[in-house]
């Protein structure tokens, strides 16, 4: 039996050995339900976040024939691909 105690800020400390058996690492997520007269506890699978425009994307809507004034406007603000 690996009991443990709530502190007085609801805080728990998972035992090794469950933690290790359920993959949890430092930073995951668990998701927390009572059913059936128990607390049951699932870890979260990560998402790697995804960055919407990466560092450059955008610029191949600027085009000195279209867009001259913006281009000038941006220089110096954006870095664009090496």
């Amino acid at each position: 039996m690996n009991a443990t105690a709530i502190r007085p800020k609801r805080q728990v400390t998972l035992p090794s050995e469950v933690s290790e058996a359920a993959g949890l690492k430092p930073g995951d997520q668990v998701d927390w339900r009572f059913e059936g007269g128990e607390i049951r506890g699932r870890k979260l699978k990560q998402t790697e976040p995804v960055e919407m425009f990466p560092r450059g994307s955008l610029l191949k809507y600027f085009t000195p024939e279209r867009n001259a004034e913006e281009l000038q406007l941006l220089k110096g603000c954006v870095l664009g691909p090496d």
